[in-house]
């Protein structure tokens, strides 16, 4: 598609959405995951060194909401990559959308 010069522009797919602007730009990643994916999965069986398996509640990253505590054992899932919250260990979210892990 054209686009003239000093225009704002907007490129959208399942993952992410791109603003842009000529001068500046922002991403907002996986928007559209955080509305349409429920935050907590089915659990799933682990393997932990030192306690075996255990349930594991598995955790969608980006629709996981601020503030909400994630007790481990837990693994959380993005579409990039897996985190695990070890037994004993909680994690949550933070207003900016970072994963706090306290062990």
């Amino acid at each position: 598609a054209a686009h003239r010069f000093g225009e704002r522009f907007t490129w959208l797919n399942s993952q992410w959405k791109l603003d842009a602007y000529p001068a500046h730009f922002w991403v907002e990643i996986n928007s559209l995951a955080r509305s349409e994916q429920s935050a907590r999965l089915p659990a799933r069986a682990v393997r932990f060194l030192g306690t075996g398996w255990l349930d594991a509640e598995v955790w969608r990253l980006e629709a996981i909401p601020e503030a909400q505590s994630i007790h481990g054992p837990a693994i959380i899932e993005s579409d990039f990559t897996s985190i695990v919250v070890d037994p004993g260990a909680v994690a949550r979210r933070d207003a900016s959308g970072n994963l706090i892990i306290s062990i």
